[in-house]
């Protein structure tokens, strides 16, 4: 079995903050199980950190600018 794992990151924070309030003014309901756009970030770091340590094959795609 071949596992790859994809990433999606957002280089700055605030880009990051400016998706999620544009995610919430499109999506009212989201505010129900949004967290603090800190957290995310924070969950980012700590994604990137265990790929860089992991033997699994990866891919990290930044999305700051989507096509």
């Amino acid at each position: 079995m071949r596992v790859k794992i994809i990433l999606l990151t957002v280089s700055h924070k605030s880009i990051f903050t400016k998706r999620v309030h544009d995610r919430l003014n499109l999506y009212p309901h989201y505010s129900r199980i949004l967290q603090n756009p800190e957290d995310y970030w924070q969950q980012q770091e700590l994604y990137l950190d265990y790929i860089k340590h992991s033997k699994l094959e990866h891919l990290i795609i930044d999305s700051s600018q989507l096509p």
